[in-house]
């Protein structure tokens, strides 16, 4: 609340009959809630009131999003040639305060309370308020209020549509193509109380200007500062030079930024606040020209390092201040500027680049360019993901295609509601033409591969003069990529060097750059990046999944074996169990031509030059993989830190000083062993005890600083809350995934091998339901090299596992859970949100040992039996996992609250998946569940029909329900 209304009671019961007197208020003896009073100032000098609303904003859900124009947009705009553009402008006065709010909502907005006797006579008006205390409350829309701008701004392009009959696409806006100048019609561009009407047709925009100030008029708004059309404008912070077709920033408020840059790059004294000040200036005239945004980095950093304490700034930022002092005369928009003819593609894969042209007609560049890659984020449409858009979905898999996604009106003023993407003729048209190769060298991620692409590709364009002062297309198939060259900056060191280079090409040629995504398929420049890739007899496979592969290789994020392996065998690293079954036949001459085409395949890849077919087999392949991946990161510190590996002493030394650098960068104890195991597979005569002393020396005191943690196992009633709330989020399958690793003791990876068949029912043989881990018959083995390993599905939390597990799929050869490693992940993640927890309480892993934990704890399995079951080898490894007592102990923890909600879970938990009651009393009531697509469990052909009939009752009594609310019937 502003300071002097607040010490000053006087001063605020002036203030309350001032602000009544002009019919802002009215008054009560109740509120709601209070919003409290403060000013800014307006540039004209007067006072502009505003008003706290952020409690009463917590009553009311967020706004849609609308359509909006900023000072940047008008730089979308293009003249036609030979034409000139004409802008006028209006002003609604106190358009705020003129704007009526509700009576039902006047209670939320309710000022401080005043003393009736302070107030001057005749302010209430109602003898019913005389005396006492009264709330002040809003009559009008309080500026402050979420709402406010939503509702002032679809008021004001109401009414502007009614007055000229125009449709939204007329309607200058961020996040979607601008209308086009060709016909003459005028554009508009509302915001909040000013209007700027803009054509090529002087009289037109005057017309249409006149109208719409008419209209404003008739319906009670006060227009003032009314400019007839003119050459020149100010508008949102920006000059529009409608004769020379330019939007540049206003002289003097860029000349005051630009001396404090120029004072910055003399390294003063000076507070990351101070910084983040300048900065922000610097980002809103940028945003006329995108590139100029890739300029700042270390200014970045040194406002947060100091952003409260003065320190000298530092010499990369004072270079990255002078540089935008000298760049920012160069931040213009050209209105004029055509549109190139020529576009252009690249590509990039792990081992070069391509660059193609399309020589198109400019209507059809400017057509792709005018909508940025940016605006996809901010379409309504349920197809917004980028593949599944630009490939569209496919009607027998994807249900979005056949059901009816939304029966909600939808507003027309509202952001992008059809996202356009790259026109599938131009991007699969038979004229592309390959400019040019380039084989790559150094081992770099794949974005910032695709980033060099597109930067060669502009490289190339810039060479030409007739290119320059124009517009230009240019696609690429890497999303990433795409979005940060159109953003103008990448969070990324080496991508935002890649901005860098494209902005001072853009510049040094008096261009602009449009950046668009495609799909990968339909790349030209696909094949020609790939010419350097090994041949291979494999079938062909998307170049984009090959890409996601090696990424996930390269740089592991997710522990799904299942998903990686699958993945691995399309980007040509076979799975091990790919390899066993490549390698087998029924007899000798047979095995010897299928072992020999796979030596001659190369498959697996080689981790050393010297190392033999059987050497490489030796180790998995994504272990291989990850092996290599370690010694080219311990390759590259040694040439970095010029460390010899010639002798084993000197690799003994150079892994020891590797091992201390990756301690202090904060690495994980298994990074460093798996960096051994990496250097002894290629050395075997290094492995042992004997070998490498000094780094096992080490690895050891790695060790004892940092034993890491085990997590600890969680009691059943709460992962049955957990189950429940997955469950609760319609996520049937991921439940019982859950429920599954408990009872079973499995690992994660493991989960997501199993296929129906290995779910195994045999009543004869007195065990019903069991589970086949890694069956011998699919060449599969577990992780210590055991198959046929048989789990009793005989857990007596969950003695219905079993028969709900065979309702999930009917495929034999299909997964018995239909999911990946991923969505269980997130579901997992989603419920310990919901419930309090946070995200890091718990992991799947511990399911694992949980299951081990309760079962000891109720005494249901003895500990030779747990043992067997978990699959342990060592009773070390069965102490590590067998912890009764942290059972209870965590469960303490929890609040009361949730252990109630936990204590509870297991029973409803169970009646939820079988879809009926189960509470002991007789039977329990039938009903149907479209989870259980195959039918529920034991339900007999009349109990059956009942469920028919059932449904039919109740469909027939909802459509007398919804019939009585039309007619208004109660």
């Amino acid at each position: 609340m502003d300071e002097t209304l607040k010490s000053s009671p006087q001063a605020y019961a002036s203030f309350i009959a001032d602000i009544a007197e002009r019919g802002m208020i009215d008054f009560s003896r109740t509120a709601t809630s209070i919003i409290t009073p403060f000013f800014v100032t307006k540039k004209s000098g007067k006072l502009r009131l505003v008003l706290d609303c952020r409690a009463s904003n917590l009553m009311f859900a967020p706004p849609p999003d609308i359509a909006l124009a900023a000072g940047y947009t008008f730089g979308q705009l293009e003249i036609p040639d030979g034409e000139r553009l004409d802008i006028a402008q209006s002003d609604v006065r106190d358009y705020f305060s003129s704007i009526g709010l509700p009576p039902g909502l006047r209670r939320y907005f309710v000022l401080p309370p005043v003393d009736v006797a302070l107030l001057p006579a005749g302010t209430l008006n109602c003898s019913e308020l005389d005396g006492g205390i009264v709330y002040p409350r809003m009559r009008v829309v309080p500026m402050g209020w979420s709402w406010a701008m939503w509702i002032a701004q679809r008021i004001h392009q109401h009414q502007a549509a009614l007055a000229i009959n125009c449709s939204p696409e007329q309607v200058l806006v961020d996040g979607r193509p601008p209308p086009s100048l060709e016909a003459g019609t005028p554009v508009l561009i509302p915001y909040a109380d000013n209007l700027n009407v803009c054509g090529t047709d002087m009289a037109a925009v005057q017309d249409t200007k006149d109208r719409v100030v008419k209209r404003l008029r008739e319906v009670g708004f006060r227009v003032h500062e009314a400019e007839d059309a003119a050459l020149h404008a100010q508008a949102l912070g920006f000059i529009l030079d409608g004769e020379r077709g330019q939007v540049h920033p206003i002289p003097a408020r860029r000349d005051r930024v630009r001396l404090g840059l120029l004072w910055l790059a003399n390294r003063p004294k000076v507070t990351g606040k101070a910084i983040e000040r300048i900065i922000g200036h610097c980002v809103h005239l940028f945003m006329l020209r995108r590139e100029l945004l890739s300029i700042f980095r270390s200014v970045y950093d040194f406002k947060i390092a100091n952003y409260g304490k003065p320190c000298k700034l530092w010499k990369s930022a004072a270079d990255e201040c002078r540089i935008a002092a000298a760049l920012i005369l160069t931040c213009y928009a050209d209105l004029r500027r055509p549109w190139s003819s020529n576009i252009t593609v690249s590509d990039a894969c792990l081992s070069g680049t391509a660059v193609a042209s399309l020589d198109a007609d400019r209507g059809v560049a400017q057509a792709i360019g005018a909508c940025r890659e940016m605006w996809r984020f901010k379409a309504k449409d349920p197809l917004s993901r980028a593949r599944d858009a630009a490939l569209k979905l496919d009607p027998f898999v994807h249900h979005e295609t056949v059901m009816s996604m939304s029966s909600d009106e939808k507003d027309p003023f509202q952001l992008n509601l059809e996202f356009q993407h790259v026109p599938v003729e131009v991007a699969c048209s038979p004229n592309w033409k390959v400019q040019f190769s380039a084989k790559m060298t150094k081992h770099e991620h794949i974005t910032l591969l695709e980033g060099r692409g597109t930067v060669q590709a502009i490289r190339h364009k810039m060479r030409a003069e007739n290119n320059f002062g124009k517009k230009h297309l240019h696609l690429g198939d890497n999303l990433g990529m795409v979005l940060a060259f159109d953003r103008g900056r990448a969070k990324s060191v080496p991508l935002l060097l890649c901005c860098r280079r494209a902005a001072a090409f853009a510049i040094a040629g008096d261009s602009s750059l449009t950046h668009r995504w495609l799909p990968s398929e339909h790349n030209a420049a696909d094949a020609a990046s790939r010419k350097w890739e090994p041949e291979t007899q494999e079938q062909p496979f998307s170049k984009t999944k090959a890409k996601e592969v090696i990424s996930a290789i390269c740089y592991p994020k997710s522990k799904s074996k299942s998903c990686l392996s699958q993945t691995t065998s399309l980007a040509g690293t076979p799975t091990k169990l790919a390899l066993r079954k490549a390698v087998q036949a029924p007899d000798e001459s047979s095995r010897a031509a299928k072992r020999q085409a796979v030596v001659a395949m190369g498959k697996p890849r080689k981790r050393a030059l010297d190392h033999t077919f059987l050497e490489t087999a030796a180790i998995a392949p994504r272990t291989s993989e990850e092996y290599l991946h370690k010694w080219n990161l311990f390759e590259s510190f040694c040439r970095t830190q010029k460390l010899r590996l010639r002798s084993a002493n000197e690799v003994d030394f150079a892994l020891t000083i590797f091992l201390n650098q990756a301690f202090l960068e904060g690495w994980d104890v298994s990074e460093g062993v798996k960096t051994i195991a990496a250097d002894t597979d290629r050395r075997p005569s290094m492995s042992g005890k004997q070998g490498l002393p000094r780094a096992r020396r080490a690895l050891q005191g790695w060790r004892n600083l940092d034993p890491g943690v085990t997590r600890p196992p969680l009691a059943w009633p709460l992962i049955a809350l957990i189950a429940l709330t997955i469950l609760e989020n319609h996520k049937l399958v991921e439940c019982m995934v859950i429920l599954f690793m408990f009872a079973t003791y499995v690992r994660p990876g493991e989960v997501f091998q199993l296929r129906r068949q290995d779910l195994v029912k045999s009543e004869s043989l007195g065990q019903r339901w069991s589970i086949n881990l890694h069956p011998s018959d699919d060449l599969q083995e577990s992780k210590v090299e055991v198959s046929n390993e048989t789990l009793l599905l005989d857990t007596q939390e969950i003695p219905w596992l079993g028969q709900v597990l065979e309702c999930i799929t009917a495929i034999s050869q299909g997964p018995l859970f239909p999911t990946s490693y991923t969505e269980v992940q997130q579901a997992w993640v989603q419920a310990l949100r919901q419930l309090g927890l946070g995200e890091k309480f718990a992991v799947l892993y511990q399911l694992r040992h949980s299951g081990a934990s309760w079962d000891r704890f109720k005494e249901y399995r003895s500990l030779l039996e747990v043992k067997h079951r978990g699959r342990w080898a060592s009773d070390n490894s069965l102490k590590r996992y067998v912890q009764r007592a942290m059972v209870a102990q965590q469960f303490e923890k929890l609040s009361a609250p949730l252990k109630r909600k936990a204590q509870a879970a297991p029973q409803v938990l169970g009646s939820m998946v079988l879809a009926r009651r189960d509470d002991n009393r007789g039977p329990g009531p039938l009903r149907d569940d479209g989870k259980f697509l195959f039918g529920l469990p034991d339900v007999a052909f009349s109990d059956k029909r009942k469920l028919l009939e059932g449904n039919r009752l109740l469909q027939f009594s909802l459509d007398v329900i919804a019939a009585c609310q039309e007619l208004q019937i109660p």
